[in-house]
């Protein structure tokens, strides 16, 4: 049985996914590095992961848990990097907040529960950030991309309001659901 292959995250409104979408497609332009294209704007709660039938529990234990979620604000502040030996990553630093920790906490202790197989992750393993280029940013590309956005001022807020499902389609990441908070704690 295929089991298909899916990431849940928190997405920007459309205004600041667009400026993001912007940050991506000029790093791509100056240094060679499409690959981040291929996924919307997003900040990683639950990492790529398989899953065939067991999507239909997970699925219906979404909404109940986001309902349980009050909206809250998510602060981006400037730019950060992961350098490891097998690729590197530039991105769009996130405040990591008692909110944005304990919804992480909450869907990764719901996703290793439903999901059989699904490795429980280390607190120090959350590092929340919007990707900006990663697998295809050669290590001349990020030498040399770096010293730029590491100056470079970037700040922005927004209210973080659903939770959303993407599943991998084509070489490209889609939203195959998305599960609005409500008023309660995670």
């Amino acid at each position: 049985m295929e089991k298909n292959l899916y990431f849940l995250g928190l997405q920007p409104p459309f205004a600041l996914a667009a400026t993001i979408t912007q940050l991506k497609e000029d790093i791509s332009r100056r240094y060679g590095c499409t690959h981040a294209l291929n996924v919307p704007p997003h900040l990683t709660l639950v990492p790529p992961f398989r899953a065939g039938t067991g999507m239909q529990g997970l699925g219906g234990k979404m909404p109940a848990f986001a309902a349980s979620v009050s909206p809250f604000p998510v602060y981006l502040r400037g730019f950060g990097y992961f350098e490891n030996a097998h690729n590197r990553v530039i991105f769009v630093a996130v405040d990591a907040t008692s909110p944005l920790q304990d919804i992480w906490r909450g869907l990764s202790g719901l996703v290793c529960e439903t999901l059989t197989g699904m490795p429980r992750r280390k607190e120090e393993d959350f590092h929340p950030h919007i990707t900006l280029a990663h697998r295809d940013l050669t290590s001349d590309a990020f030498y040399e991309a770096w010293p730029h956005y590491q100056n470079t001022v970037f700040e922005a807020t927004f209210t973080a309001q659903e939770i959303t499902l993407f599943v991998h389609q084509d070489r490209h990441w889609e939203v195959a659901s998305r599960y609005p908070f409500g008023e309660g704690d995670p």
